[in-house]
């Protein structure tokens, strides 16, 4: 049976990275926005242009490496790779890893509004977060369905090995019918 999560996997890992392409955090200060910033802004850092007050000089402010977000990022990558492996220990690599990209994204969330609170600034999180965060999940699901517990195949039904000439078991010959021989018993 064909392991139809893989390429599914490996479709959702890559979403994931372009999620991180889409705006991902708006900042915003007495509900005027200051920054907005995509996945790998918030990932490998933005310089954030802010006006004080009206009368002032603008200022740029440099943020710096986030780690988690890294880790997110690193998170889907590895998502990617591990979409080439298959088998059951794929399938539950994968979905160990998506899990933890969840886990991820609750910590950067998290993180991002300490932050937000310590500076008196209001964090929303945008579509991009929202879309990684559900891509994630989905991939979970994907690769957790994948390595349930398949039924057994009954050696009985049609197009199993012993129908197509495998070597005679136990099961073919309780499922094949009774042969009939050259001289059939003739009533007395």
């Amino acid at each position: 049976m064909k392991d139809a999560s893989r390429p599914v996997s490996f479709g959702l890992f890559v979403l994931v990275l372009f999620c991180f392409l889409l705006p991902f955090a708006r900042i915003s200060c007495n509900n005027e926005e200051v920054a907005r910033a995509s996945g790998y802004e918030v990932a490998f850092g933005k310089t954030i242009t802010v006006r004080p007050d009206p009368n002032s000089d603008v200022e740029s402010i440099p943020t710096g490496l986030d780690v988690v977000a890294i880790a997110c990022l690193a998170a889907a990558v590895v998502g990617v790779g591990l979409a080439l492996v298959g088998g059951r220990r794929g399938a539950v690599a994968r979905a160990i890893l998506s899990g933890h990209g969840m886990l991820f994204l609750f910590l950067l969330r998290v993180a991002l509004r300490n932050r937000a609170q310590e500076n008196d600034v209001v964090l929303q999180m945008l579509a991009g977060y929202w879309a990684a965060l559900a891509l994630f999940f989905a991939a979970g699901v994907v690769n957790l369905l994948s390595f349930r517990r398949r039924p057994r195949p009954n050696p009985c039904q049609p197009g199993s090995a012993a129908r197509l000439g495998a070597a005679p078991t136990r099961e073919s010959r309780i499922c094949s019918p009774p042969t009939r021989s050259a001289h059939p018993e003739r009533p007395a």
